[in-house]
């Protein structure tokens, strides 16, 4: 079933692909990878529920499958679960011991901040800058940024939405975050949306 289900994804044939996918847990309820596939499809597929509880299957059979915990986590942002995000950034960094994935930490920051824990939010993102992880997460600057100007500390919210630019400088709101940046703390300046992920 995981190999006729692989074929069909590169056939493109999603439907095909998720009832092999299907079939495969039901044969091997442990085969966590075809559990994170399946999850990845059904979301794709936009059936966010079913997508979640594929995740946490997939979670549940092998509890170090890092990027499962992150797709899941990615698809809470999505949906602006922030008590969703908490839970499951709060599972994944105790088992991502070499920080693969530094962004579990933005997110926990974003969620804190919607959820108007600032203290909580500021260290979360400061986390995410952490020399020590695997990956660079330069969105975790503007994440920082933005939780320092709610704090109201505009200078440092600025250095660090500024040092995001630099390390970033093709994303695709680099002008609005610069025109934030350039009118923050004036009547009227714009206010972007808080985006941690895709970008």
């Amino acid at each position: 079933e995981w190999n006729d289900a692989m074929q069909a994804v590169g056939a493109n044939d999603i439907p095909g692909a998720i009832l092999k996918l299907q079939a495969a847990v039901a044969e091997n309820p442990k085969f966590a990878l075809a559990w994170h596939n399946l999850g990845i499809l059904t979301e794709y597929g936009r059936k966010y529920p079913e997508a979640s509880a594929a995740y946490e299957k997939a979670m549940e059979a092998d509890p170090k499958l890092l990027v499962a915990y992150a797709a899941l986590n990615r698809l809470l942002v999505g949906q602006q679960d922030w008590a969703g995000v908490l839970k499951t950034s709060a599972a994944l960094i105790p088992v991502d011991k070499n920080r693969i994935f530094p962004e579990a930490y933005a997110t926990q920051a974003v969620a804190h901040y919607n959820l108007k824990d600032l203290a909580a939010a500021e260290a979360a993102a400061t986390e995410s800058l952490n020399p020590k992880a695997k990956r660079i997460f330069p969105r975790g600057e503007y994440v920082l940024g933005r939780i320092l100007e709610a704090k109201g500390d505009t200078a440092g919210a600025k250095q660090h939405m500024a040092r995001y630019l630099e390390l970033a400088p093709g994303v695709a709101d680099a002008a609005q975050i610069q025109a934030h940046i350039d009118m923050m703390g004036t009547p009227g300046a714009p206010e972007p949306e808080m985006v941690v992920l895709n970008r």
